[in-house]
């Protein structure tokens, strides 16, 4: 059903934002991925609530997204709200995205040295 499917994403959303306590089980579980059979339906699986297990803290972040089309503009603006994303948290951050990573060069260089005595020992071999 369309209309559960719309729920449940919601219901995610607000889960991850702001929680859901140990007395109630949490919205999204009417529509979760359900564990155990139904015995009343048998292609139906029931769900069981575990009030120790399912709970969610809350204040996580999260992005909802509902695309009318699947086509050329929406995935470019789908990449460019990730690139736009990525460098607003460089930029919180106090990260520059667009600097190699000294580490990075280092193990780089240290690969080239290590790649040029291996083919002098081959060389020796070799000869």
């Amino acid at each position: 059903n369309h209309d559960a499917s719309i729920c449940s994403f919601f219901a995610h959303a607000d889960v991850l934002a702001f929680g859901s306590g140990r007395d109630a089980p949490p919205p999204s579980a009417y529509h979760a991925v359900q564990r155990g059979r139904d015995a009343a339906t048998p292609g139906r699986l029931k769900f069981v609530y575990k009030p120790e297990t399912d709970v969610a803290e809350g204040n996580r972040p999260s992005t909802l997204l509902l695309c009318g089309r699947a086509d050329a503009l929406t995935c470019g603006q789908l990449v460019a709200l990730a690139e736009h994303r990525a460098v607003v948290t460089a930029r919180l951050w106090d990260v520059d995205p667009f600097a190699g990573s000294e580490a990075g060069v280092m193990r780089t260089a240290e690969a080239g040295r290590l790649k040029a005595k291996l083919g002098q020992l081959y060389d020796r071999i070799g000869q």
